[in-house]
């Protein structure tokens, strides 16, 4: 999930992976979009594992982010948190922790922490130390609350984790106290100068998988990593349907040659007209799904409303299984690893549907294309631009 910010976009992604022989995780993450100025993320670890856990942590989870939300302090959240909480010591329920992170006025995070590993600031690669303040009246034996304010800029990343990451290996000849923070931190470095351009939500999936790897593909307790990273927007355009008036068709190879990021073009026509207007570089005829021939930046080249229609599926429920491989797959996954997304739909009706018998193929786009435009934004927080041709 992207939030635009002044020249820059905060992300966040996170990844869980639940205790060897449970099919439910004990970690839940919670985002929140609040506006334009304001993005939340919560991480709350329920005692022990499987269900009960789960359940604690849900509660927490909730419960902070909703107060946070409704401009509730630190303080205040985690008392409303607490007092809904089991006294485990004379309960057999689980309580939970609370990790929450507000990125605010399009600059600052501020990270309230109780009972979870402290997150890790990262400043063009690098660690960088965070200085925190520690509430009294909320230190026990089990963990003090915690606060601070942080300062981000294009490149900042901020890593949060569950205990399951950093206690991972406990007790083993390589890791005899863990992987421990500093090994956590080592290995962010390390993945990030070995891949600049990775997204949030790879990087999360990337750590739970090395913490896996050090339990032996046996975790030992629930792992989960969130991310909060600030970067420059990745720009997309997509093409379908070819201009209602021919004399813009050889605008469609210009926006291509000129478009600086990622390029779909989604229908067949539109792929010959595009392949014409760029000139005798380029053949006329485009294999189905080939994007050979096209500038770089063209990715995928797909058939047109029917594979906008099964993405367009694919974006409302992401919990249904998908074949990773289909033209809509593809597409579905390019438009969420970008930000802001220009679709130029044209309006020209095409005469190779009507043949087959489909004469309302111009409404058709026209619907698939602002429910496209609809998901994109309201669920995953893209910046759309549809322009008709």
């Amino acid at each position: 999930m992207t939030a635009t910010q002044a020249g820059s976009i905060c992300e966040t992604g996170f990844f869980c992976m639940p205790k060897a022989g449970n099919s439910v995780c004990g970690d839940v993450v919670e985002t929140r979009v609040d506006g334009t100025l304001r993005r939340l993320l919560v991480l709350s670890d329920g005692a022990g594992s499987g269900v009960k856990a789960h359940v604690a942590a849900t509660i927490a989870a909730n419960m902070g982010i909703t107060l946070l939300q409704n401009d509730c302090s630190a303080t205040q959240a985690l008392d409303a948190v607490k007092r809904a909480m089991p006294d485990t010591a004379k309960q057999s329920l689980p309580y939970a922790t609370l990790s929450v992170a507000e990125v605010v006025n399009k600059h600052r995070l501020r990270l309230m922490e109780y009972g979870n590993p402290p997150a890790l600031l990262f400043e063009n690669g690098s660690e960088k130390g965070v200085a925190r303040q520690i509430h009294n009246g909320y230190a026990n034996d089990f963990s003090p609350l915690t606060t601070c304010e942080i300062a981000l800029n294009t490149g900042s990343l901020v890593v949060l984790v569950s205990d399951g990451i950093s206690q991972a290996g406990t007790g083993s000849a390589h890791y005899p106290t863990g992987w421990g923070m500093a090994g956590l931190a080592l290995f962010v470095e390390n993945y990030l100068r070995l891949n600049p351009g990775v997204e949030a939500v790879e990087l999360c999936r990337s750590v739970v998988a090395k913490a896996n790897q050090i339990e032996h593909w046996q975790p030992a307790d629930d792992m989960t990593c969130c991310a909060i990273l600030v970067r420059k927007p990745r720009q997309m355009l997509v093409i379908t349907g070819p201009p209602v008036d021919m004399a813009n068709d050889g605008m469609l190879a210009q926006k291509v040659e000129s478009h600086g990021g990622d390029v779909a073009i989604c229908g067949g026509t539109t792929a010959r007209i595009v392949a014409k207007g760029l000139g005798a570089k380029f053949s006329a005829v485009v294999p189905k799904n080939s994007t050979e021939g096209f500038p770089s930046q063209v990715k995928l080249v797909t058939e047109g409303a029917l594979t906008l229609s099964r993405c367009t599926e694919m974006l409302e429920h992401p919990q249904q299984p998908v074949q990773p491989e289909t033209p809509a797959a593809q597409l579905a996954a390019m438009l969420q690893a970008n930000d802001h997304i220009c679709i130029l739909a044209g309006t020209r009706f095409n005469p190779a549907n009507y043949a087959e018998g489909i004469n309302t193929d111009v409404e058709m786009r026209r619907l698939v294309v602002k429910r496209l435009a609809n998901v994109l934004t309201n669920k995953y927080q893209k910046t759309i631009e549809v322009v008709y041709l």
